[in-house]
C-alpha cells in the first residue's frame, strides 16, 4: 500500500501530504515521505493532523509492516511533520 501511494505521489507531483488520523495514517504518510525520497531524492511536506492522542505528528519515526509480514521501523529527521494542526473537534 505504501509503495503504491509513493507511486500515486510521483505521478500527480505533488508538494507534500496532509495526514488525517491516528498513528498508523500518519506513520504511513511519513513511510511514504521515506520511499518517495529514495526513489526521487526530493524531499516533501508533511502536514499532520491527528485524531488520537498516538502523538506520531510529533516523533520522526514511523512503524510499518514489510512484504515479508515483519514489523520494521524507520527513523528520520527527514519524515518528521512540518506542520501539526491540532483540533479537538476532529476527534
Amino acid at each position: 500500500t505504501i509503495r503504491a501511494a509513493v507511486a500515486e505521489v510521483k505521478a500527480t507531483e505533488a508538494d507534500g501530504l496532509i495526514a488525517l488520523g491516528g498513528g498508523s495514517p500518519i506513520d504511513a504518510a511519513k513511510l511514504i515521505l521515506h520511499f518517495y525520497r529514495e526513489e526521487t531524492g526530493r524531499v516533501l511536506k508533511l502536514i499532520s493532523i491527528p485524531t488520537t492522542l498516538s502523538a506520531a505528528e510529533f516523533t520522526i519515526i514511523a512503524g510499518y509492516t514489510d512484504e515479508q509480514g515483519k514489523k520494521r521501523g524507520h527513523r528520520s529527521n527527514e519524515i518528521g511533520s512540518s506542520m501539526v494542526i491540532l483540533d479537538g473537534n476532529l476527534g
